[in-house]
């Protein structure tokens, strides 16, 4: 099924390519006997414009045309980064996906007020496979933020989350996380574990973006994660770094 785009881009052409062929025989193509001739002089008398404004109508078309596919490209790409990490995981320790194992894909971005931040790309996770994540964080905010910044793997626990004592989950977050409450309680799930490794690109070793793997129950499984995963990054390093080379 074509998109809307697409159907516009195409009706731009025709109606161009009609312009040009009533321009070349000097009269409306089947619709000389339609409208009066008056009508074909006023096209003509204006034709440059009407040629430019819909010439730069086709040209804004094609770009968000092209825009959109290799947006949808790069999303599937990073979801694919993540649901990657989440079955290596597995096999590392299949007891992981009862702690509702979540792993999501950061990418350094500076497209907010010229800082730099780390946004959310790719995620996956049994329940919500592909779900799109929402979130951003500053550099030394959150884990992943603490991970950038570092350059290094970082591992954290914090107390589980207890709706009875929400205050206490708050504290943890500013204490270990560097996450005033104010942002920890715009998380859309109270995670009390997290292991993030730095993601770099193949040939300058530039940090482009941190994989995250969380879960809402503490456990010692994930940090024993991290020398699994280091190593298959490494191993894997021409893919992940496709990640850092799209833009």
């Amino acid at each position: 099924m074509k998109s809307k785009t697409q159907i516009a881009i195409w009706t731009v052409t025709l109606v161009l390519g009609y312009l040009f062929q009533c321009l070349g025989s000097d009269k409306l193509i089947f619709l000389d006997q339609v409208f009066q001739p008056t009508v074909f002089a006023e096209i003509k008398k204006d034709s440059f414009w009407i040629l430019v404004a819909f010439g730069v109508l086709y040209a804004g078309l094609s770009f968000f045309q092209n825009t959109s596919v290799k947006r949808k490209e790069d999303s599937r790409l990073y979801k694919n980064l993540a649901r990657f990490v989440f079955e290596k995981s597995m096999v590392h320790c299949a007891s992981l996906v009862d702690h509702d194992l979540r792993v999501t894909v950061f990418k350094s971005s500076d497209r907010f007020n010229g800082d730099q931040h780390l946004v959310g790309v790719g995620r996956f996770q049994k329940t919500k496979p592909f779900k799109n994540p929402k979130i951003k964080f500053s550099v030394g905010e959150g884990c992943a933020g603490i991970c950038f910044k570092t350059q290094m793997i970082v591992s954290k626990q914090i107390g589980e989350y207890d709706p009875s004592n929400p205050d206490q989950y708050w504290r943890d977050c500013e204490k270990e996380l560097s996450m005033p409450k104010k942002r920890a309680m715009k998380t859309n799930r109270r995670s009390a574990c997290f292991l993030c490794l730095p993601l770099k690109t193949q040939d300058s070793g530039e940090t482009w973006g941190i994989i995250v793997l969380d879960t809402m129950k503490k456990s010692q499984e994930l940090e024993r994660l991290s020398r699994p995963l280091e190593e298959l990054i490494s191993s894997y390093s021409f893919i992940f770094t496709l990640g850092g080379q799209n833009e």
